[in-house]
């Protein structure tokens, strides 16, 4: 594993509100069908997001049954023996009531659509099923998607370009010599690009000429309302002399996931994005939703290796000793995503409630953050969670929104109990 000395970096962490959208184009992923009405009103379409996360559109339940709780199971039938489902804030509360609500749900770890038979509102209380819905078998779920590379002039090159969802581009190994006045990421209807296409921000949400790339791992957010299903190919394009640098078509219909702002996260402004490494190819995106913030990790970890990002111990600069951070990780084997609520009291592995240790080894039920997405493309792990500003307990710390606050991160190895053990990350600061 590589092995480099523990960093700490000073970010301005300047926040993009974000608000409540449906968005012009709406799409959810992949349609499973109604949720039965049974009781209690409840009613809603129900949609499969990725192998973890499920989409209720126009979600209704009266709030009137004495303890209903969202719950699966891999039964014949809905009945008890299954396992709960937290609520869209990431609450194992009972239910309260919802009128026509779009909600994203995300199952716990371990589960899958694959090894689920039914979803349901189900009343522990009395063990009476409110409405649920059947899991097909082998279900085709969303999915990033692997297309074509990038070969063209100016040394425009990448490694096989993956979609990670219907709005967001991972670009592998991007090359471009930097030489030519005004080269742009482009996309457009049809097989090929021409004046009458898109300019799409760069990595860092600008539209300016690109720069040189040396091999750079890059992700991209199409820009507003805009989603591959409306594109048929992307590449580098001089705007000023109209020239093609080099292109990739972009597939129709394909079954990825939909984009955060298509299930309801939308950034005013461009969502926030900082490199942390160059060498691993470690980036953090963030936009605040409401009373929380979400937050991507994307880094080419080794397998067995975690990343971890979060706030500093202290409030004016870079430590690791009373920071709160989240360790996440892809297990290359299974391909499940993890993120976990981290309380780091001492440099050292977790041993009882003593070290860097999960949230919940130290005090029960203090797990603040709630995984949204995971997925593993080309070697790199990309894990979206979802986390309060405000601290909801004594081993978390508030994210502020007017201000800048020192953050700390690592990337480094699990130990045998799939917990963090040392670090391995770069030195190299910023502000």
């Amino acid at each position: 594993a590589r092995m480099v000395r523990l960093a700490a970096l000073l970010v301005g962490i300047a926040l993009a509100q974000i608000h409540d959208t449906q968005g012009a184009a709406e799409y959810f992923g992949r349609y499973i069908g109604p949720l039965s009405r049974l009781e209690h009103s409840v009613s809603g379409e129900v949609y499969a997001v990725d192998a973890r996360t499920l989409h209720i559109k126009d979600f209704i339940y009266d709030g009137e049954g004495p303890a209903a709780f969202f719950y699966a199971g891999s039964s014949k039938a809905v009945g008890p023996g299954g396992f709960f489902v937290r609520d869209e804030q990431g609450s194992n509360g009972v239910l309260k009531k919802y009128n026509k609500k779009h909600i994203t749900l995300t199952l716990p770890e371990g589960k899958t659509l694959h090894n689920i038979k039914w979803f349901s509102v189900w009343c522990e209380e009395f063990q009476v099923n409110f409405g649920d819905i059947q899991i097909p078998r082998g279900l085709d779920f969303p999915k990033p998607q692997k297309i074509g590379s990038l070969k063209g002039v100016h040394k425009v090159t990448s490694d096989n370009i993956v979609v990670v969802d219907a709005q967001t581009l991972l670009i592998p190994s991007f090359s471009y010599d930097g030489e030519a006045p005004d080269a742009k990421f482009w996309v457009g209807r049809g097989p090929k690009p021409s004046p009458q296409g898109i300019r799409v921000p760069d990595e860092n949400g600008k539209t300016d000429p690109l720069r040189r790339y040396d091999r750079k791992t890059i992700v991209l957010t199409l820009p507003g309302e805009l989603t591959v299903f409306d594109i048929g190919h992307f590449g580098v394009w001089c705007e000023a002399f109209t020239v093609d640098f080099g292109h990739v078509q972009i597939p129709p219909a394909l079954n990825v996931p939909p984009s955060l702002k298509m299930l309801g996260v939308s950034p005013q402004s461009k969502l926030n994005c900082e490199v942390l490494s160059d060498d691993l190819a470690f980036e953090v995106r963030w936009a605040v939703a409401g009373d929380s913030v979400v937050i991507q990790l994307v880094a080419k970890l080794e397998n067995g290796e975690y990343m971890s990002f979060g706030l500093s111990g202290e409030y004016d600069h870079s430590v690791m000793v009373g920071g709160d951070v989240v360790v996440a990780w892809v297990d290359q084997r299974t391909l499940n995503g993890y993120a976990h609520d981290y309380y780091l009291d001492a440099k050292s592995q977790c041993a009882g409630t003593r070290g860097s240790c999960p949230d919940y080894r130290i005090e029960p039920n203090t797990e603040s953050v709630r995984l949204l997405n995971a997925a593993l493309v080309n070697g790199y792990s990309i894990v979206t969670y979802q986390r309060p500003l405000r601290a909801h307990d004594g081993l978390d710390r508030p994210i502020l929104t007017n201000q800048s606050q020192p953050i700390i991160w690592a990337v480094g190895p699990l130990n045998g109990q799939e917990e963090v053990s040392y670090h391995s990350v770069t030195s190299k600061a910023q502000h």
